[in-house]
């Protein structure tokens, strides 16, 4: 989607689905269900602001749903089992770019990302021929982490096949509860 002759606005997505049930012959009464499903959505920008300072920016969205599911029902004993999943990451990333006459070059750019997971396993097993068991308690986990960078870089065209490139990165992860500062020679 052209905004103007020197900016673009592009959106893409992704839809999948896919799912199985299942009645097994070799098993008696047993039936499996799965399910799942992604979605993406990026949406970039490009911009070219000048004949010597261009920039991009991208926004996605990442969704992804899982859900699995055992059952044996009979007379005799009752079972069930099953595996639920559910991801949600949003990211952001942006770079500019200058040149400056035709030797030098300025670049800089953030990137920042937040994911959350949940994910719940259970298992329920009622009777098997006339006895009781018991079973641990389901498993429920849950997590959101972030994630942040940003760079500056200076290159310098030395001579037309040397090049110089001095720079400094910053990173920071939740996950870890890291942060790290890393010059670029």
């Amino acid at each position: 989607l052209p905004l103007h002759e020197r900016h673009r606005l592009e959106l893409k997505s992704l839809h999948s689905r896919e799912g199985m049930e299942m009645n097994t012959e070799d098993f008696e009464n047993v039936d499996l269900d799965e399910s799942a499903g992604i979605d993406l959505y990026a949406l970039t920008y490009k911009g070219l602001w000048s004949d010597n300072a261009y920039e991009t920016i991208n926004v996605a969205v990442y969704d992804e749903l899982f859900d699995y599911q055992i059952q044996k029902i009979d007379s005799r004993d009752r079972t069930s089992a099953g595996y639920d999943s559910k991801i949600r990451n949003v990211m952001i990333k942006e770079d500019l770019s200058i040149e400056i006459g035709e030797n030098h070059l300025i670049n800089r750019g953030f990137y920042y990302s937040t994911m959350t997971s949940k994910m719940d396993y259970f298992a329920d097993v009622n009777e098997i021929a006339f006895s009781r068991r018991v079973l641990p308690p389901a498993i429920d986990y849950s997590r959101k982490h972030n994630q942040l960078a940003a760079y500056l870089d200076y290159t310098a065209k030395i001579t037309p096949k040397l090049q110089s490139r001095v720079g400094v990165r910053y990173d920071y992860s939740s996950l870890i509860d890291k942060e790290n500062v890393s010059p670029r020679v």
